[in-house]
């Protein structure tokens, strides 16, 4: 019996070992993914929009630093993952000028749950990228945020090209990306949450929602 017991906590000690590392591994190729992409909107405006180019870099500088700090935990507030969005649009704004347009709904008791850093950035890149890039006549993204009973409820919805017929969208991209980001998310979602949280994607009409749902962790 003794043991069974020792070798039953250590699978259990290497199981969450490797359910560490594997976390680490994920976050680490977050930050990449990210910046990648900031710096393509910066190439994009560097001979046409000069001035917006030098704000653009100053904005990415800021992204960086805080993206950089987030990197280092498994999660943080709301609060702190609204300091990486909005830096992230107003890029993306000097990017596709009139033809982005931003709205917020977030609930003031939902910004003390802790989420997993980086979260709400991947959901936000993810429509930028697929949706409004995808639209000659751009968009909206709509951030907003939840708490309700035990459960946060986070959702970005962006408008996207008409489908042909009403379906899901498939889990593995929006709008015909890779769907890395959101594959990674999945992942870390499983990693911290079990079958406690959730990400969803759907398509209605012209918009695609992107939907968590994680259990209600206040750093308060």
């Amino acid at each position: 019996a003794f043991r069974f017991r020792d070798a039953e906590r250590d699978r259990l000690v290497l199981r969450a070992s490797l359910a560490e590392a594997r976390l680490q591994a994920l976050d680490h190729q977050l930050n990449p993914h990210f910046l990648f992409n900031a710096l393509n909107s910066i190439r994009a405006l560097v001979l046409e929009e000069p001035h917006e180019a030098r704000r653009a870099v100053t904005l990415l500088s800021s992204l960086l630093r805080q993206t950089l700090q987030a990197g280092r935990e498994a999660t943080h507030p709301l609060a702190a993952e609204l300091d990486l969005v909005r830096p992230y649009l107003d890029l993306e704004a000097i990017r596709f000028g009139d033809r982005l347009s931003v709205t917020w709904d977030i609930a003031p008791e939902a910004e003390t749950v802790e989420i997993p850093a980086l979260l709400l950035l991947t959901l936000v890149e993810n429509a930028a990228k697929h949706g409004i890039a995808r639209i000659e006549s751009g968009g909206e993204i709509c951030v907003s945020a939840r708490a309700s009973g035990e459960t946060l409820t986070l959702e970005v919805t962006n408008s996207a090209p008409r489908p042909s017929s009403p379906r899901e969208v498939p889990a593995d991209g929006a709008s015909g990306g890779t769907g890395t980001g959101l594959a990674n998310t999945r992942e870390r979602l499983s990693l911290l949450y079990g079958a406690d949280a959730d990400l969803s994607l759907s398509h209605r009409a012209d918009r695609v929602i992107a939907r968590v749902r994680l259990p209600l962790r206040s750093d308060a």
